[in-house]
């Protein structure tokens, strides 16, 4: 019997430790995170040993130790808790020490799981041996390894690796389910526990709380007080500050009152059923479907997970899911390959390269540039991708998130992390406001990529212009991100770091735009000063759209270009021509023209009739007027006329946050910087390459003048790694993009 003067932790178990007493020492946990992994490394090794081998072993120290017991005693050693230990009063310190204990062995088993198929299957029976050994008896390590929201946590883990979901995860579970049905102030400690966490860390929990109350809807009257808890403190959760956090708790809520009327699981628990951690979700005759053109379409690494399935959750990604249709791994591939691959006969099934969801931040193609941090995203990915999550944005927003690019879908999803509800609220008005166009709206989210302020010139656009002018900003981004992927392509074949710069500062350079028609319609006027002194303003909304569609025509026009070069290659211009001279690439269509220049030259050494400056370069010239050929001379109209589009290796050194370190410009200086130039910002203003260039450079300073920078004005430098600025390293890529033209390998 506990006696009154003993603290009891939520648990109901005693404790003697102060409040200030409860934090394990990091020597301790780092002593039993030792002490966990070679326990784990030996029993893992043992397994390719031979019976009379593994004989020779029961009596050895880590087989003794693997004894519940012993495991106790060794922790409570480490984190010098002995004394409490032998009388049972389980302290936190000690409970602490339990769940890094498990933690590291959850962390070992999901290292071992992404190894090969022998390793895997090593490790899985590794799995079903310690939950005969630690988990078969009650109370267990499961029991007692924390209060309440570290057995939450310890669950979230393990439900990152399905092959644990049937073992760990469910006892951790049915122990919450347990505790909870008893504790009269479970409510109060859930809501309590919710309110002072992350937006993030609140939709762990309560898709772990969700897992609880599934199994005490299933147990009848006993439970009742844990599924009331549970639901009444998710239910509260609907007023949160986060859109995110509003739009999880009301699906979940409704999840749960349809387990409530008809629950799932049954009285009778069964060994190693991962229903009990997550459950598992019927598929819709269409999911069903999708599942086997996948397999037959696609070649795995490795066998799926019991009760995994292959499903689309972008209109180019798949994932790997679990018996709960939640995403653990992603790979990016179209549909309409997929749908071919499907539909021949003798075709040979596609190799799929699936990562899993914590890696993605850190993935080339992807790359969502600020996504939290490297654990953040796996669950944001996750809690995005529940179905019923899905459900509840397509009810809110009128869009189905498979319709949406993965890449897109990040971007938003950051968004909705970090928005407030009246920001939401707008989202949701615009939605509605231009149904038809609402799935391009939500992908052109990706002008997040290069800022977090674009995100207040998108909503400005959807609420304020009309529906005409919207479907025509929307349109060009989806045709300049659509073209920008043929640039990273191209670009990338020559070096994988040029190829997304290129795609980044196309993007960067789109979206300043957008940056001024914000400042058009809510100050009727955007503005900013030059080098030189002279002020350029931008005032009419019709212009900057009409600038807009031009850029997006070049860009298109471009990647069309470049898409026929590679089809049909090109010739360049005679090999007569030496590297420290400009020279012309023309292809099928008549209205692009590249000038290339390899090594830089100082003015007066350049060649002054068909280049302004002896910057090493690739210019790209569009005739947006006509479809007549672009002549080299400057002198001509034309090309006056032509925008420019180009990478130029500038003799100057540029530093983050400044306009220039070193002001005076030399083009053979050896190491310069790489930046992405469109149009200029001198000349006659209605000359389209000038127009255009002016508008990009007040869109450059207002982004500078909101993050407390130096404008750059039709400069963008920052996106590009420092080699290529180097001269020999640029010269390089000349060369290379004109082998690639040629059709040389």
């Amino acid at each position: 019997m506990q006696n009154e003067a003993t603290p009891v932790n939520d648990l109901g178990l005693e404790t003697s430790e102060s409040p200030d007493q409860k934090e394990t020492p990091r020597s301790a946990d780092a002593e039993v995170a030792a002490f966990a992994t070679e326990l784990f490394s030996a029993r893992f090794a043992e397994r390719n040993k031979t019976p009379q081998e593994i004989e020779e072993l029961v009596d050895s120290f880590h087989e003794r130790l693997l004894e519940q017991a012993g495991i106790e005693r060794k922790i409570s050693a480490i984190t010098g808790t002995t004394a409490e230990y032998n009388e049972r009063k389980l302290p936190y310190r000690f409970r602490l020490g339990i769940k890094t204990f498990l933690e590291t062995y959850i962390d070992f088993v999901k290292e071992k799981l992404k190894g090969d198929l022998p390793t895997r299957e090593r490790t899985k029976g590794l799995i079903r041996e310690i939950d005969n050994s630690l988990f078969s008896s009650h109370p267990n390590l499961a029991s007692y390894c924390g209060d309440y929201k570290d057995m939450l946590e310890v669950a979230a883990k393990t439900l990152d690796a399905p092959e644990l979901q049937g073992t760990l995860a469910s006892h951790i579970i049915g122990e919450l389910n347990y505790n909870l049905s008893f504790d009269s102030k479970a409510e109060e400690k859930i809501e309590e526990m919710l309110a002072n966490c992350s937006n993030l860390e609140a939709m762990r929990l309560i898709s772990i709380l969700e897992s609880v109350a599934n199994e005490a809807a299933a147990n009848g009257k006993w439970a009742d007080r844990g599924f009331s808890s549970i639901t009444a403190a998710i239910e509260k959760q609907k007023q949160h500050s986060s859109p995110l956090v509003v739009l999880y708790s009301s699906a979940m809520s409704k999840r749960l009152r349809e387990e409530a009327e008809d629950p799932s699981l049954g009285v009778v628990r069964y060994r190693d059923d991962p229903n009990y951690a997550r459950l598992s979700r019927d598929m819709t005759k269409r999911e069903v479907q999708e599942h086997r053109e996948l397999t037959k379409s696609l070649t795995l690494e490795k066998e799926l997970s019991r009760g995994g399935r292959l499903q689309y959750i972008a209109k180019d990604a798949i994932a790997i899911t679990d018996q709960g249709l939640i995403p653990h791994e992603v790979a990016l591939i179209d549909r309409k390959e997929i749908l071919n691959t499907s539909r021949e006969k003798d075709s040979v099934p596609i190799p799929a390269q699936f990562i899993d969801l914590a890696d993605v931040y850190k993935d080339g193609r992807i790359n969502p540039f600020n996504l939290k941090e490297e654990g953040d995203t796996k669950l944001l990915i996750q809690r995005f991708h529940d179905p019923f999550m899905r459900q509840e944005i397509k009810n809110t927003l009128g869009v189905s998130l498979i319709d949406i690019s993965f890449e897109s879908q990040l971007y938003l999803l950051r968004f909705m992390a970090d928005a407030d509800r009246p920001t939401f609220a707008r989202l949701e008005a615009i939605t509605h406001r231009i149904p038809n166009q609402a799935i391009t709206f939500l992908e052109s989210f990706l002008a997040l990529r290069t800022g977090d302020e674009f995100a207040e010139s998108l909503l400005t656009i959807g609420e304020k212009l009309r529906p005409k002018e919207i479907n025509g900003i929307l349109y060009s981004l989806e045709r300049i991100y659509k073209s920008g992927v043929e640039f990273k392509n191209f670009f990338g074949q020559i070096e994988p770091e040029l190829g997304r710069g290129v795609y980044l500062a196309l993007v960067k350079r789109t979206t300043e735009l957008l940056l001024v028609i914000q400042e058009v319609i809510q100050k009727g006027k955007a503005e900013t000063q030059l080098y030189n002194g002279e002020k350029i303003a931008a005032t009419d909304i019709k212009s900057v759209c009409q600038a807009l569609t031009s850029l997006e025509y070049s860009i298109t026009t471009i990647a069309e270009a470049l898409r026929q070069s590679a089809e049909a290659p090109r010739s360049t211009e005679a090999p007569s021509q030496t590297h420290e001279t400009v020279h012309a690439i023309r292809f099928e269509t008549p209205k692009v023209l590249l000038q290339v220049r390899e090594q830089g030259a100082k003015i007066g050494a350049h060649d002054a009739t068909r280049e302004f400056d002896g910057e090493a370069r690739i210019n790209f010239l569009v005739n947006i007027k006509t479809d007549e050929p672009i002549p080299e001379e400057l002198s001509q109209p034309l090309r006056q006329q032509a925008l420019s589009i180009r990478l130029d290796r500038e003799g100057t050194v540029w530093i983050p946050g400044a306009s220039v370190a070193i002001p005076e410009s030399d083009p053979t200086r050896q190491q310069g910087s790489l930046s992405l130039d469109i149009g200029s910002i001198y000349g006659e203003p209605d000359n389209p390459n000038v127009e255009i260039g002016r508008l990009l450079a007040i869109g450059n300073a207002l982004i500078a003048e909101k993050r407390g920078e130096k404008a750059n004005f039709n400069h963008v430098r920052e996106v590009f790694d420092p080699k290529f600025g180097d001269a020999e390293v640029f010269a390089d890529v000349v060369r290379k993009l004109g082998s690639n033209l040629a059709g040389e390998q």
